[in-house]
Parts: C-alpha cells; sequence; structure tokens
C-alpha cells in the first residue's frame, strides 16, 4: 500500500517529522521517519498504521486507527496501541486470517481507546500476561 501524507501550515516552515509505523507491533514490522519535510511518499505500509507529525515549538499530531481488528495473533512482549474502538477475536474481520488470539508470558499488552473494545470468541491471557484497557486516554505515545 502506497501513502501520501502532507501537512498544511500557515507559515512556509517545513514540518519537522512524519513518523509513519505498524499499529499492532510498535513499528517491528513497518517503521519510517522523514525529517524536515511538509509531505511525504510512504510506500510499502501495510494497515492498521500510526501517523505522527511533529513541528518545533507545536503540539504533536497522531493519527490512529479509526477501528483495529485484532485477530490471529500471539503476543509475547510489549505493546501499546491506541485506536478509535478495538475488536478482538477469531473472525471479527474477513480482511485478514481467522485465528485467536493469544496473550502470552511475559507480554503486557495496553490497549488505549478512545470509545471501546469489544471481545470476541477466543481471547485469552495466559498466566504472567498483563492486558490491560485505558479508555480515553490523553497520554498519547509519539514517534521520537
Amino acid at each position: 500500500m502506497q501513502l501520501f501524507i502532507t501537512a498544511f501550515a500557515q507559515e512556509k516552515l517545513k514540518i519537522k517529522t512524519i513518523c509513519v509505523m505498524s499499529a499492532l507491533d510498535n513499528g517491528e514490522s513497518f517503521y519510517q521517519k522523514v525529517d524536515n519535510v511538509s509531505s511525504f511518499y510512504f510506500q510499502n505500509i501495510s494497515k492498521p498504521y500510526n501517523v505522527t507529525i511533529t513541528k518545533h515549538n507545536y503540539f504533536p499530531y497522531l493519527y490512529n486507527p479509526n477501528d483495529l481488528y485484532i485477530q490471529n495473533i500471539n503476543w509475547d512482549n510489549e505493546r501499546v496501541i491506541s485506536a478509535n474502538r478495538f475488536f478482538i477475536g477469531t473472525d471479527v474481520t474477513n480482511t485478514i486470517p481467522f485465528g485467536n488470539v493469544i496473550i502470552n508470558a511475559p507480554a503486557n499488552i495496553l490497549l488505549k481507546p478512545v470509545e471501546d473494545v469489544i471481545i470476541q470468541s477466543d481471547f485469552e491471557v495466559l498466566s504472567g500476561a498483563s492486558f490491560e484497557i485505558k479508555i480515553n486516554n490523553s497520554d498519547e505515545n509519539t514517534c521520537l
């Protein structure tokens, strides 16, 4: 997938940084940051993704996916994931293969929805793992 991001500002100053990263794995499968640009074409991006735009003396702009579908995944490390809503289970979407969601020890998973989290079938947190939901939390992560 290709993604074109442009940031418009009243001044003709360039944006400091545009960062795009994969949302489900904190940038492990895709992470790209470009400096001193106001627009950029990102290539080979898979959904879902987060976008952060920063500029000196401005608050960072963070785009989170509207709805995030989590299925067919095993987590065993730390994740902090933000979205409007989360749907978790074996078959919450037909856009990725069906499968269970398992959080293995010593995973530490934090979901930060704006609205809610809907957990359906075949979701498991194993002993020694941590799973937390913080709804409507204004403390956002950014790419630095």
